[in-house]
């Protein structure tokens, strides 16, 4: 396959922000299921043109901690410890293992902001997700959203 007969659409974002310490409802809960838990962080920077439109520049995020605690009816994640912790590499990677399927925090500080993404992990059998095309975007506007890569070959 030439390298013209495939591009990437973009990135659809496939997770509402996380923007409160509340159990998520059905519809947010629906957005962040994932059936892997890895990917790449970045940090994306949004800035108005004159027009009114943003630009979006992404960057990977290297050496930073991302924690996981168990979700339960309760606020993030001061009574619980974190079950892991991992560091994402120079490209923003970052890979958990052997994690059961349930309610999850991912948690992670950057700049001295916390971030918070209250997720489901769900593996599916029949559907293998590409650790590379699983994006985890923090805003400097608090935003911690889930986005994937889709390629059209």
């Amino acid at each position: 396959m030439t390298l013209a007969a495939k591009f990437t659409v973009g990135v659809a974002l496939i997770a509402s922000s996380a923007w409160g310490q509340v159990e998520p409802s059905q519809k947010g809960e629906q957005w962040n299921t994932i059936g892997s838990l890895c990917g790449n962080l970045f940090h994306i920077e949004r800035h108005e043109r004159r027009d009114g439109l943003f630009d979006e520049h992404a960057k990977a995020l290297k050496n930073v901690v991302l924690k996981l605690y168990e979700r339960d009816h309760v606020a993030c994640c001061e009574s619980s410890p974190a079950l892991a912790e991992i560091a994402t590499d120079k490209g923003g990677k970052f890979s958990f293992r052997d994690v059961k399927p349930g309610a999850y925090w991912l948690a992670t500080v950057v700049g001295g902001r916390e971030y918070k993404l209250p997720l489901r992990l769900e593996p599916k059998k029949d559907i293998t997700t590409q650790c590379s095309d699983q994006r985890f975007e923090i805003y400097d506007s608090g935003d911690f959203q889930i986005g994937k890569i889709i390629t059209i070959d």
